[in-house]
């Protein structure tokens, strides 16, 4: 994966990309993945295999219903 993002921010850079101005979000963004990654892992070993089974499946069923909300809504268009 380091030498995909490596290539692409060569690619970029050459492009034009100014990673001066993206410095602060893209630390940030970082700082997020592994901040999500540790508490991730401490959770899953916290969690039986069955219990993040069940609040894995409900997680997704949520999110796919407010997808086919946000999809019908969009279908409908403005309310009023």
């Amino acid at each position: 994966m380091s030498a995909q993002h490596l290539t692409k921010a060569f690619v970029f850079g050459v492009a034009g990309f100014v990673f001066r101005d993206w410095l602060a979000l893209m630390l940030a963004m970082v700082a997020a993945g592994f901040l999500g990654t540790w508490l991730g892992l401490r959770l899953l070993h916290r969690l039986s295999e069955q219990r993040f089974d069940t609040l894995f499946k409900w997680a997704l069923t949520l999110l796919a219903l407010r997808l086919a909300w946000l999809g019908v809504a969009r279908l409908l268009g403005p309310a009023g």
